[in-house]
């Protein structure tokens, strides 16, 4: 009992926008400072639930102890002031500075195999240019969604900046991705080595436009909705935990 009633001071700083590792280092004073009052009270004579119960009242309510946080100013996250920043900003900000990065390490990884034939080029540097493809393309969008849900989760928040986030994250890897294609020689092309940041579908060596441009709009649909069911989803079941203590 006393460690829930702890636990829901927890749950109100992370409310009002605590930072976590404030949030953490508070709650572990509280815990100390706990024990200090019942090993007090049970050296009194008092037995142990006496004794936390009149510790737990000396140490005061809930509402007590997080008004006591607030009213020092500890700082609020970032994520509670400015979460435009954090959901809206960084997450993007990261997105292109990832695709910018692959993309000039695979111009550089992949220059010496460019005058190659499509049969020529060795398998390793295929295993390479696949990974690149999966990471580029499929990877670094739901990572960044999970962070932005972990954030969000962990802090407590319910902001419409979370849900935007989600979409923006969405609609920046939809179309774009470091994707490499090992084309093989046809309709008078010689094979080797394509790359590109825009996601598209090659048929006989040329870009497949019509193709393209609906896997992109199904790349972002789908990307929003996992993102958001996962959120939605582990959002209830944070939310549901208190209670389930109580």
């Amino acid at each position: 009992m006393l460690e829930h009633s702890l636990e829901k001071v927890r749950e109100g700083l992370l409310q009002k926008g605590i930072a976590p590792r404030h949030v953490n280092r508070y709650v572990a004073e509280l815990h100390d400072h706990m024990a200090d009052l019942v090993a007090r009270e049970c050296a009194s004579g008092l037995d142990m639930r006496e004794a936390q119960a009149k510790a737990r009242a000396i140490l005061g309510t809930d509402a007590q102890l997080v008004r006591a946080v607030i009213d020092r100013g500890v700082p609020r996250s970032l994520a509670a002031k400015a979460p435009w920043a954090v959901f809206g900003i960084l997450p993007v900000t990261v997105m292109i500075v990832l695709f910018m990065l692959l993309a000039f390490g695979s111009m550089s990884f992949f220059l010496p195999y460019r005058a190659l034939s499509g049969a020529a080029i060795p398998e390793y540097v295929r295993a390479v240019g696949t990974t690149i493809t999966i990471v580029g393309s499929y990877a670094i969008g739901p990572l960044l969604a999970a962070a932005c849900i972990a954030i969000a989760l962990r802090q407590r928040l319910s902001s419409g900046w979370v849900w935007a986030g989600l979409a923006f994250i969405a609609l920046a890897s939809g179309p774009f991705g470091v994707h490499i294609n090992f084309v093989q020689p046809a309709g008078g092309m010689t094979g080797g080595i394509r790359g590109s940041v825009i996601q598209t579908v090659y048929e006989q060596g040329r870009i497949d436009l019509g193709t393209t441009l609906v896997t992109i709009a199904v790349r972002i649909v789908v990307l929003f909705a996992l993102s958001a069911l996962a959120y939605r989803f582990l959002k209830q079941r944070a939310e549901e935990l208190p209670h389930a203590s109580a």
